[in-house]
């Protein structure tokens, strides 16, 4: 199967925020006060000392369910997304024997009409994580669910800090954990949500209050901007997916470094090679990749 070639042009982030030094720079508002402004902006971003954080700088965000709100859900109103967006963040996942708390972040907020996206760990004895849309009924309806015992991912033994990067492109969603992608990526968005609106984070519980920390939060728009389908590269060398192996041929004789990199930029396949072919084995997702000098292109492998 093909790979779709994406002209790439690398962009900084749209937001960024790590409370270091514990201070906020994003502009962080609490959604269920937006939807009934009688419930108290309780569940709003809060920063607190955290000597536990994955960056090291003793700072984390804090999401809480209070005030009467449904759940807890804090989102950063500097920047709309549209269509497509890449975030990832560290999320303090907890695990109990009891129902809940879910921890996780949303996306495509909208605070005007209401409804959003969610992306929950629920790691109590149900071990799962979860995608789903939410209308104004605060419903979910899900869109797909992973589950430990089914061997989707490793449920972790003790509440800890976990990476989750979400990735919506063209009604269609790649989830990773700590840097794994999820079985059957890229799951189709049928819920008829509209894709537009903030990014946020998550907590609830069935009763009681509940809490969510985070730190290390990067938003990106599609850094797609324009289109080209087929399996070419500037006409050679030809690229290809195939049996779980990103293929290239056609290359002139001589040394070659073909690089791959995540969709956060961190390099993951590094190979120097003499010749006119390499294979390299490929897992489903969305990577950067560069051959030599070459213009960099995305490459969603399915």
């Amino acid at each position: 199967m093909l790979a779709l070639l994406l002209v790439f042009v690398a962009q900084s982030p749209v937001l960024q925020e790590s409370f270091t030094s514990g201070q906020k720079t994003l502009t962080w508002v609490s959604y269920f006060h937006q939807i009934d402004s009688t419930l108290t902006p309780d569940d709003s971003m809060i920063v607190v000392q955290d000597s536990t954080t994955p960056e090291g700088d003793g700072w984390a965000g804090l999401v809480l369910q209070a005030g009467g709100s449904p759940s807890g859900i804090a989102y950063a109103e500097d920047h709309i997304f549209s269509d497509s967006l890449t975030v990832e963040a560290w999320i303090y996942t907890q695990v109990t024997p009891a129902m809940g708390p879910y921890n996780g972040l949303v996306f495509f907020v909208d605070p005007v009409t209401g409804g959003y996206y969610s992306l929950i760990a629920d790691f109590d004895s149900d071990g799962r994580i979860r995608v789903a849309h939410h209308d104004t009924s605060f419903m979910p309806n899900v869109i797909h669910v992973w589950t430990a015992s089914n061997g989707d991912f490793q449920l972790p033994s003790v509440s800890s800090w976990h990476r989750f990067r979400l990735v919506y492109q063209n009604r269609q969603i790649w989830v990773y954990f700590d840097g794994t992608l999820l079985p059957g990526c890229p799951i189709q968005d049928n819920t008829g949500g509209i894709p537009v609106g903030y990014i946020g984070f998550y907590t609830f519980i069935f009763s009681g209050t509940a809490s969510t920390s985070v730190d290390g939060i990067v938003a990106y728009d599609s850094p797609i901007v324009g289109v080209t389908e087929g399996n070419d590269w500037e006409n050679t060398p030809v690229i290809f997916y195939s049996g779980g192996r990103l293929n290239i041929s056609g290359l002139n004789s001589g040394i070659h470094i073909f690089r791959v990199f995540d969709i956060a930029g961190r390099r993951i396949i590094y190979r120097r090679f003499t010749g006119e072919r390499l294979s390299v084995p490929m897992r489903s997702g969305v990577y950067v990749i560069r051959l030599d000098e070459r213009t960099e292109r995305i490459a969603v492998v399915r």
